[in-house]
């Protein structure tokens, strides 16, 4: 039977869809026990390996969800030319996750995000929530982990 043959019938993936939301984010991290904040404006974030990752829900009605994670590291603004073929190759290797890089007014610092978003307009079931927030974080690490690699003297 070929993969287009399959039953209709048949769920894709366990579980009921339900609409997504900070208090079910919060549910799936606890789940993993792993340790978040939630900050005065109700934004959920928490620190893997040093890095700081956030939790956010987008769109109109926020129906987005982004696992933005920021490396725990930071460079000159100047050394934007040396970082950007990195993540060019990374996104060209690789699906997720986004990386993007922000200079920061208030230090003038670089900073490297990696970012994976995921539309849940029709809902989602746990175990998606849970994988998705999951591989935010993980290949985000990743990602990390070789930029690191090219900025062994990036600053803390």
């Amino acid at each position: 039977m070929g993969y287009f043959d399959k039953p209709t019938d048949a769920p894709l993936l366990p579980g009921r869809l339900e609409p997504i939301n900070k208090d079910r984010i919060m549910k799936a991290l606890d789940s993993q026990e792993y340790h978040y904040t939630v900050d005065e404006d109700g934004d959920i974030w928490g620190g893997w390996d040093s890095n700081t990752f956030w939790f956010v829900l987008m769109g109109r009605a926020q129906e987005i969800l982004v696992v933005r994670g920021r490396w725990d590291k930071r460079l000159d603004p100047q050394q934007r030319a040396e970082v950007l073929p990195i993540l060019d190759d990374w996104s060209r290797q690789h699906i997720f996750p986004k990386p993007l890089t922000v200079t920061f007014e208030e230090d003038g610092d670089l900073r490297v995000f990696g970012e994976v978003s995921i539309d849940c307009e029709n809902g989602i079931s746990d175990e998606q929530l849970l994988l998705h927030i999951e591989a935010g974080i993980k290949t985000s690490l990743d990602m990390f982990e070789e930029v690191a690699k090219h900025f062994p003297n990036a600053r803390d």
